[in-house]
């Protein structure tokens, strides 16, 4: 599966997380002071989450990458086209859920080495989801 976020090319492997969990329907229930449920539901205005994640057997990123999508990150109020196949989503990175990027070693050290691999999650929300 290819997979690139504005310029930067990932391996393949990510999982998206959250790609089922969206159904774009929010629901209140209250109950009146005789119990009875009085069910509000509305349409999501807001953002839908995409949560890329490498897996413990998949989804490993270079050292190069890894720096590439941290500097992409750290674009102020950036809107990067997402290449899922041949899915494609404009989104921007969920900075109101920090940390944007996470990232562990696949093998700790002091410091990373080129040839270092790591696990990553990365935040990111489609603002005009359907």
């Amino acid at each position: 599966m290819a997979i690139q976020i504005g310029s930067v090319v990932l391996s393949d492997g990510l999982v998206w997380d959250d790609e089922y969990a969206y159904t774009g329907i929010v629901q209140d229930v209250k109950r009146t002071l005789g119990g009875v449920p009085v069910v509000y539901s509305a349409s999501v205005q807001g953002p839908r989450p995409i949560t890329l994640r490498s897996l413990d057997d998949q989804g490993f990123q270079t050292l190069a990458q890894v720096n590439a999508l941290m500097e992409l990150a750290k674009t102020k109020d950036g809107q990067f086209t997402l290449q899922l196949d041949a899915r494609s989503f404009t989104v921007r990175f969920r900075h109101d859920e920090p940390p944007v990027v996470e990232v562990r070693p696949l093998i700790p050290r002091t410091t990373a080495e080129s040839g270092d691999y790591f696990l990553v999650v990365i935040k990111l929300a489609v603002d005009n989801a359907v």
